[in-house]
């Protein structure tokens, strides 16, 4: 009788015939090939009778697996170290270390799936087979050269990676939720990553902790619904380096697609192509030093706090360019061209240095966070839709036109004391219209318009609160027929000229206190001064 958990001789036959046919074709096994022979009756890879000679395979030991119907081995604990590997069953690492010195082989139709457990060093041919990870929150690769791809296509499918990747396929994040997570400092020198998530549970391309990690100029991600950057296990002050190209895209241009850049630091050294769907720069710092480019049907918008020295090309073919964040524009130059198109105020900052608008435009939104600090303004600008408005830090020079075309669009200076150096501020709403066009001073400021200044047209308002000072030496020329322009301030110092020649209009002073060293006047209007 044979006893049990010991092979029969039948068993025996059958596995080595089985292991004879998967090795045909390649060189003999040498005297350090283990093989897989079923002998313990069970899948444990830690049973050392289900191996040739009934022993674990050893750090000099070639392992094969042949191809034997309904197998799984299953490596559960410890740490296991062999020379090489050639599987053609399934083989799960559910917990534990597997360490490969040499070539791991997984022939078609198997799999090697992380299920809680690691691969260290090898490299890992899965060209005919597959390389999986589960959800499970362990799953490591550690130094780990694949060639052929590495599937995370299940619900927050997760592998850690350790001391660098070297892939020479795809990685394919397209699970729901699923993470690609760099721990330590790593250069990923090429490779494609196919970061796919859906709408709301994105894909993630991950970095823990303090680590830097560079793709290098082989590198390719394509991104659809993805997040890019920023921690899953450990927070830190994480920095991804971009070389190659990162292209945002749709599988179906009318789908919505969102990328995110959630990391502290992004650097962009290649090509980011937002060829369809939303990109959205939201890293705590990042610059672009190689190129940015928008498709008609992508959007980018801007987040974080970036420099304009540190942004070399970007070329939007798409809708205006949205900025949230703050862009550091002290020292510089912002230029402003076609190739740009618009640069749009979504709440976002533009802190000092010169705009210049030379083809394209400036634009604002309604947001009450939009803020320009000591604004130079070459070109210019207008406040469209209804209740479009921005603030100013400091003072505004603008070399051009302002038009108020929208109703109850306003502009407000936040500083105590503020000032328009230069400008002509254009006030266009329809006299019936309920809302004014305001240049508004806060918390009771004092706002100097200055000689050169024009505000002309028709229902504006110059807009403070009772402790709020008007110094007014440049001119406005109410004269638009029918309507009214308001000053309501608390302090009045006229040295310029304030009149209305608007038909049927009225100018309205409301103030605490008038000084007029210049003019206050009125032909064929209406002044009530209160």
């Amino acid at each position: 009788m044979t006893p049990l958990n010991r092979r029969s001789d039948g068993c025996r036959l059958a596995a080595t015939l089985l292991i004879a046919c998967f090795l045909c074709g390649t060189s003999a096994a040498s005297a350090d090939t283990v093989a897989w022979d079923g002998g313990g009756g069970d899948g444990a890879w830690g049973n050392p009778l289900n191996w040739s000679g009934d022993l674990l395979p050893g750090p000099n030991d070639d392992v094969v697996i042949g191809a034997i119907p309904g197998l799984t081995v299953f490596h559960a604990s410890g740490l296991t170290e062999i020379a090489s590997l050639q599987t053609a069953s399934p083989l799960t690492i559910g917990g534990g270390s597997l360490h490969v010195a040499g070539t791991a082989v997984v022939s078609s139709d198997a799999a090697v799936t992380l299920d809680g457990g690691s691969l260290v060093g090898g490299t890992w041919n899965v060209i005919a087979g597959a390389l999986r990870a589960t959800s499970a929150t362990t799953n490591t690769l550690v130094g780990v050269a694949i060639e052929g791809d590495l599937e995370l296509e299940t619900v927050f499918a997760t592998a850690r990676v350790h001391d660098g990747l070297a892939i020479d396929g795809t990685v394919a994040l397209t699970g729901a939720g699923a993470r690609l997570v760099f721990e330590g400092d790593q250069t990923v020198s090429a490779g494609t990553f196919l970061v796919e998530g859906v709408l709301g549970l994105p894909a993630r391309l991950a970095i823990d902790g303090d680590a830097t990690v560079v793709l290098g100029p082989q590198t390719t991600v394509h991104a659809v619904n993805a997040n890019l950057g920023g921690s899953v296990f450990a927070p830190g002050a994480d920095t991804l380096v971009s070389q190659g190209t990162i292209v945002v895209d749709a599988d179906d241009p009318l789908d919505d697609t969102v990328v995110r850049w959630l990391g502290h630091d992004f650097v962009n050294g290649g090509t980011l192509q937002v060829v369809a769907g939303e990109a959205r720069l939201t890293s705590t710092f990042w610059s672009s030093a190689g190129s940015i480019e928008v498709g008609e049907a992508g959007k980018l918008r801007l987040g974080g706090s970036f420099t304009t020295a540190d942004v070399d090309t970007i070329v939007n073919a798409g809708p205006p360019l949205e900025l949230v964040g703050v862009l550091d524009n002290r020292g510089s130059l912002l230029m402003i061209d076609e190739a740009i198109g618009t640069l749009q105020l979504l709440g976002g900052t533009i802190d000092g240095g010169e705009i210049v608008l030379a083809g394209g435009s400036l634009a604002f939104t309604p947001n009450s966070g939009n803020l320009l600090i000591d604004p130079v303004i070459t070109g210019s600008i207008a406040l469209v839709e209804p209740a479009e408005r921005f603030h100013v830090a400091g003072d505004l020079w603008l070399d051009g036109t302002l038009s108020f075309l929208g109703s109850g669009c306003s502009i407000t200076f936040d500083d105590p004391v503020a000032s328009i150096l230069a400008g002509t501020f254009l006030f266009t709403v329809a006299p019936s219209t309920s809302l004014t066009q305001n240049i508004n001073i806060a918390n009771g400021g004092t706002l100097a318009i200055e000689k050169g200044v024009v505000l002309s047209g028709g229902k504006g308002k110059v807009n403070g609160d009772p402790e709020s000072t008007l110094v007014f030496r440049g001119e406005l020329h109410h004269d638009t027929p029918g309507s009214s322009f308001y000053v309501t301030v608390g302090t009045l110092l006229i040295d310029g000229a304030i009149g209305s020649s608007a038909p049927d209009g009225t100018l309205w002073v409301t103030v605490a206190a008038l000084t007029v060293t210049g003019s206050l006047s009125a032909d064929g209007a209406t002044i009530s001064v209160d």
